[in-house]
C-alpha cells in the first residue's frame, strides 16, 4: 500500500473509532467518499501488515497501527500550528497540514515541533 493511502486509512480508522465507536468498511468508505471494495482490499493490505485487526466487520487498530496513526495526527497537528502561525487561514492550514506532514522527513518534523514563533 502507498505511503500515502496508508496514512489516510490509519488516520481515519483512528479518528472513526474514538471513543470506542465499531469502526466498519462502510464507515470508512463513507468518510472517504470511496468505494467499499477499495477499502476491503486497502484493510487487508493494513491487517497483512500487522497494523489492524479485522473480525465480526470491525475494523480496530493494533497497538502498532494504533502508534502509527497517532503519530500521523500529531505530525499533522504541529504543522497545521505552525502555518496558522504564520498566517494561513484555517482552511488552507488544515487542507496542507496533512499533506506537509506525509512528506516531511523526521528532522523537519523535530523542529517543527519545537518552533517558538
Amino acid at each position: 500500500m502507498m505511503d500515502d493511502s496508508r496514512q489516510t486509512y490509519l488516520k481515519t480508522i483512528r479518528q472513526l473509532g474514538r471513543d470506542g465507536a465499531r469502526v466498519r468498511n462502510v464507515d470508512i468508505a463513507a468518510a472517504l467518499g470511496y468505494s467499499r471494495p477499495s477499502v476491503t482490499n486497502a484493510v487487508k493490505k493494513l491487517a497483512a501488515e500487522g497494523l489492524v485487526t479485522v473480525s465480526k466487520n470491525e475494523i480496530v487498530l493494533t497497538e502498532a497501527g494504533a502508534a502509527e496513526a497517532d503519530g500521523l495526527m500529531e505530525r499533522s497537528a504541529a504543522v497545521k500550528a505552525l502555518l496558522l502561525r504564520i498566517g494561513a487561514p484555517e482552511p488552507v492550514a488544515g487542507e496542507n497540514a496533512a499533506l506537509l506532514a506525509g512528506v516531511m522527513t523526521d528532522e523537519l518534523y523535530e523542529i517543527v515541533k519545537n518552533l517558538r514563533i
